[in-house]
């Protein structure tokens, strides 16, 4: 159980560190950033929610989850760059 609420924990402020280049970035990886973050933090809880029912988890799942989640912000602030389109925040 504890396990779980640091995974849960730890999601949140991975999203929320990855959030923190909002202010420099365009549209593009903010949609990115906001909808790839909450779908994590989402299938966090949902991990979270399984073990406090004690059903069985794969905590697996989530790690390559995180992996994606990753590789998407990634790709999102390349595209960003490339494009070079005005920062959010001036």
């Amino acid at each position: 159980m504890s396990v779980a609420r640091r995974i849960v924990l730890f999601s949140w402020l991975m999203v929320a560190w990855s959030l923190l280049l909002l202010p420099t970035t365009s549209w593009i990886y903010a949609a990115v950033a906001v909808l790839a973050g909450g779908w994590f933090v989402a299938m966090a809880h949902r991990l979270h929610a399984a073990v406090r029912r004690g059903l069985t988890v794969n905590p697996m799942r989530l790690f390559h989850l995180s992996n994606t989640y990753l590789a998407l912000l990634f790709v999102a602030i390349a595209v960003d760059s490339i494009l070079a389109w005005p920062p959010l925040v001036r």
